[in-house]
């Protein structure tokens, strides 16, 4: 969140706590009443903290970093009673959130302290003889929503760093995964193209079919090898996608016709009329397409046929109408454990493959404005489905 964001933030909370010019006027007028009080609060405020090990666990650099800390909250004091609240003000006051992050301090602690700086601030302006009773209601109010406004600002940012470092962790972890599956996926291949390769350099009297079945063997590698290559840049670089109108039945033939040229016995049509066009990129879906296709004659193994279903459903006047595309296996089926988990990336019940396949079909169909599921499942197959407004532009 940039600091234009953080300050719009700021004014949404500012009027949510219904935080006046006339309250920030009594906070300022305050100032010379608390302020000679306010290394007394800091040192209370320390003190506290210190009594928990938890808390103080994280102040490692023993009384020193404790002087520093307490000089810090002493300038957040000041700040706080004279302002004035703008966009530099948030910012500074953001930080405090962030480090809370950075030095693993549990924001249970920042929210009990804030109580305990609150309460010491009231029973300073309480006492007071330098306020009338007709100001110091309005007066102590007027603190008190500043200091929910800053406390809110300071959780705000803990969170939103907290997530940052989260998602950050996750994306190490998948890319180790990532790097880990790639290895996998690549070394194999290397390594027969390695070994028919030693064979053909130093097998002398090799007959001219031996010499085929090994260029054969390494062909069939590198188009392995590719073929993770494909994957993995299919789904790293998807760009948004260039839809036009694409007559259906067409562009089912030429995707099946240019992925599937020695399986179209395999795979049986289901579609409607020859002038059905849908807004798609073309591109795109046909990779969306291929990968559905390509799974389910895996899961088959040589046996069954699969079959593309395209329909179009009958929806409710309030309920847009959805292009359908199914494709059907006679497979072994889908576990439900394993079901809710096969469109996440990089997961993959294969002893090969990066797992990236249906994660990228459900990025796809999404940015199409669709849906990805898997219909139903049984031992007899499964039938993923994916659905596309028909309205698509």
């Amino acid at each position: 969140m940039d600091s234009q964001e953080q300050w719009q933030r700021f004014i949404q909370l500012r009027q949510y706590v219904d935080l006046t010019d006339e309250d920030c006027q009594r906070i300022f007028a305050a100032h010379s009443v608390v302020a000679p009080h306010f290394p007394a609060l800091c040192a209370d405020f320390y003190a506290e903290i210190l009594r928990h090990p938890k808390a103080a666990a994280v102040i490692t650099g023993g009384e020193t970093q404790v002087n520093r800390l307490r000089q810090t909250l002493l300038s957040w004091l000041n700040e706080f009673f004279t302002g004035p609240y703008d966009v530099e003000y948030v910012q500074k006051h953001w930080q405090v959130g962030i480090r809370h992050v950075q030095i693993g301090l549990d924001q249970s602690y920042t929210q009990v302290a804030m109580s305990r700086l609150r309460t010491g601030i009231l029973r300073i302006l309480s006492e007071s003889t330098e306020i009338s009773n007709e100001a110091l209601l309005a007066t102590e109010l007027a603190v008190a929503k500043m200091m929910d406004l800053d406390l809110a600002l300071i959780q705000l940012a803990y969170e939103a760093e907290l997530i940052r470092k989260q998602q950050q962790a996750e994306r190490l972890v998948a890319i180790g995964q990532m790097g880990g599956g790639i290895a996998h996926e690549l070394r194999n291949p290397l390594n027969v193209l390695q070994t028919s390769l030693y064979l053909l350099q130093h097998s002398q009297n090799m007959d001219s079919s031996k010499r085929d079945a090994h260029l054969e063997r390494m062909l069939r590698q590198i188009k392995l090898a590719n073929g993770t290559i494909s994957a993995l840049s299919e789904f790293t670089r998807l760009a948004i996608p260039n839809k036009k109108m694409v007559n259906l039945q067409s562009w089912l033939d030429e995707t099946l016709r240019d992925n599937f040229p020695e399986k179209l016995h395999d795979i049986r049509r289901e579609n409607l009329s020859h002038d059905l066009s849908i807004a798609i990129d073309e591109n795109q879906m046909a990779i969306a397409l291929r990968n559905l296709i390509a799974n389910a004659l895996e899961a088959m193994g040589e046996k069954g046929e699969v079959t593309v279903r395209i329909t179009c459903d009958t929806p409710s006047l309030s309920k847009e109408k959805k292009l359908l595309i199914d494709v059907i296996d006679q497979g072994p089926g889908i576990p439900e454990d394993i079901k809710v988990r096969l469109t996440e990336p990089l997961f993959t019940t294969k002893t090969r493959g990066l797992g990236l396949g249906l994660a990228l079909v459900r990025a796809i169909v999404e940015r199409h404005g669709g849906t990805l599921k898997i219909h139903t499942t049984s031992p007899e197959g499964s039938v993923f489905r994916m659905e596309l407004p028909l309205s698509n532009e």
